[in-house]
């Protein structure tokens, strides 16, 4: 395309020409001014050369047609209507070609906001990574913590566990050693019970044969005292043995009761020391069954005492 000083080319002075003459409209330079905004001896130039090229195309098509005034005229016309569809597909042109402008400057704001959205996507991807980097690290030193306090805790446990064994078997091995010193305490108990009422017979026995030998006065009194002696001094120690048993159960009851807080304490760990709860349970049965034996004894000691004063009323009887 080329331009003037002014900046008003051929092309636009033809376009504007040649809208003109398609409707009609002689071109002028005064109206192309009108339209362009050029300079006249520019305009008028161009449009000199309009229509200097147009009479040339119009002489040559009618030389193509004819050369009488008619085939002018035809040609004349088809120049108009040439002109005509020039500028309509000269409009149609300028309206693609802004159209394609258009949609040019849409797809480069969509360039534009696509690379936006890119960069959007990259900075919240980097963010994320960044995010998760961090979480990953954390989540890591919150396993690893997690992890040193759970073996921690299973050293502990199996350490505990171990401690608790040993107390087990030292809680076990004392609470047999207390059966076993509750048996023989009351097998002891029942054999003074039994070596006291046999004592008592033998002197009962004695006594009857002193009886025999004495002199009513002689034996009455010799019985009194030594039966009281005797019987005394066997109630006396029937009591202190009945009030150190009693002791003795006092104290292995309260054995028992530690013993079972510390069964019911490490029952969950061992569960054979329900067993030792068993045997301790049948050492209170055998110590019930010693309290009985020396009811029996006192009841003995009771009759020896019914006995005696059977003896005595025999005695007085006799005198």
């Amino acid at each position: 395309m080329q331009k003037s000083a002014s900046g008003i080319s051929f092309e636009v002075v033809e376009k504007i020409a040649s809208g003109m003459l398609t409707q009609g409209v002689k071109p002028t330079v005064r109206g192309v001014i009108s339209v362009s905004g050029g300079k006249t001896e520019i305009v008028s130039k161009h449009l000199r050369d309009f229509f200097n090229k147009r009479d040339t195309d119009v002489s040559k098509m009618a030389d193509e047609i004819g050369s009488s005034s008619v085939a002018k005229l035809i040609a004349g016309e088809i120049h108009i209507i040439v002109d005509k569809r020039t500028s309509e597909l000269s409009d149609i042109n300028l309206r693609q070609k802004e159209q394609i402008d258009e949609l040019v400057e849409l797809l480069q704001e969509k360039v534009l906001e696509s690379d936006k959205i890119k960069k959007e996507a990259l900075e919240s991807v980097e963010a994320s990574k960044i995010e998760i980097t961090e979480k990953i690290e954390k989540i890591t030193l919150e396993a690893t913590n997690k992890i040193k306090k759970a073996e921690s805790e299973a050293q502990s446990a199996i350490e505990g566990k171990r401690i608790a064994e040993l107390k087990s078997t030292e809680i076990e091995l004392v609470a047999k050693n207390s059966v076993e010193a509750s048996k023989e305490q009351a097998n002891a108990l029942v054999e003074v019970a039994n070596t006291s009422a046999e004592q008592a017979r033998q002197e009962t026995k004695l006594l009857r044969e002193q009886v025999k030998s004495l002199s009513i006065d002689e034996a009455k009194r010799d019985i009194e005292k030594a039966e009281y002696e005797k019987i005394k001094q066997l109630f006396e120690k029937l009591r202190l043995d009945h009030a150190e048993q009693k002791t003795e159960v006092v104290i292995h009851t309260s054995e028992n009761k530690a013993l079972s807080k510390d069964i019911l304490r490490l029952e969950n760990e061992n569960k054979e020391y329900k067993q030792l709860d068993k045997e301790l349970t049948k050492s209170q049965t055998q110590l019930v069954e010693a309290q009985k034996i020396i009811t029996g004894l006192n009841s003995d000691l009771s009759l020896l005492e019914r006995e005696r004063e059977s003896l005595t009323s025999a005695l007085s009887q006799k005198q």
